[in-house]
């Protein structure tokens, strides 16, 4: 499936990262300081990674509205991969976004001193959840997980087992990512909209992960066959014939 399959659902994410993120109170001036801008498109970089990789997780969860929504299973398919692939390039950006200070600094393009005291204000700011080192260790490894989880994905040579086993991995680093989030969410947002929405997605995404975690996905839809025939093609297609129980 082609990515462009897939942009109804690209542009779905990034209009309710839109809403969330003035829905908080924020406007980007593109005439604020550095640091300010920093700030904003971290923001907006990590709302749309969450909303993003939360798709990525409810669609693999076979909910029938959701297989509706998508399309079909195959159609599924298609669009979990190309929004996991666009989720781990926006991350990618939102991870460099938060070493760019160090940069920065490092390169003389900022006072130390000056950058010191604005990261410091913000990493002040924990939102209602304050563990912030728990926070910032969850958040870069699922960056790092994430792209691992994508690359094997899309290197064909790689067997169809190990994509298999390193995929499960997926939903456990959805729930790490989970606790970065909710205590990344600023604290005035709490008077918004913007956080109740970001938790709603969340606890559906939680949901969702924890079901694939369990192996539970679709066990209310499962039922007993037999296998009683077994053909395989010349092109490769293997054509099983089944009898339910």
């Amino acid at each position: 499936m082609r990515l462009d399959t897939s942009r109804w659902w690209l542009a779905f994410a990034a209009v309710v990262t839109v809403v969330v993120y003035f829905s908080g109170g924020n406007r980007l001036d593109l005439q604020a300081d550095v640091l300010s801008l920093r700030w904003e498109f971290l923001l907006i970089l990590g709302i749309f990674t969450w909303v993003l990789m939360t798709v990525c997780v409810v669609i693999p969860a076979r909910w029938s509205w959701m297989n509706a929504l998508a399309g079909g299973l195959d159609t599924g398919y298609g669009i979990h991969k190309w929004v996991g692939v666009t989720a781990v390039c926006v991350v990618f950006l939102h991870w460099s976004a938060v070493q760019s200070w160090r940069w920065m600094a490092g390169w003389g393009w900022l006072d130390g001193r000056d950058v010191m005291s604005s990261v410091l204000s913000r990493l002040g700011d924990g939102g209602a959840f304050p563990l912030d080192p728990i926070s910032r260790l969850g958040g870069g490894a699922a960056f790092f997980l994430m792209a691992a989880v994508v690359a094997v994905a899309l290197i064909k040579k790689i067997p169809y087992h190990v994509f298999r086993d390193i995929h499960k991995i997926a939903p456990a680093v959805y729930v790490l990512a989970s606790v970065h989030v909710l205590n990344r969410i600023p604290s005035e947002w709490w008077k918004t909209p913007a956080a109740y929405v970001l938790a709603a997605l969340t606890l559906v995404g939680m949901y969702a992960s924890i079901i694939s975690l369990l192996q539970a996905i679709g066990k209310k839809r499962r039922y007993k066959a037999r296998i009683t025939r077994v053909v395989e093609e010349e092109s490769g297609i293997v054509d099983l014939a089944v009898e339910m129980e």
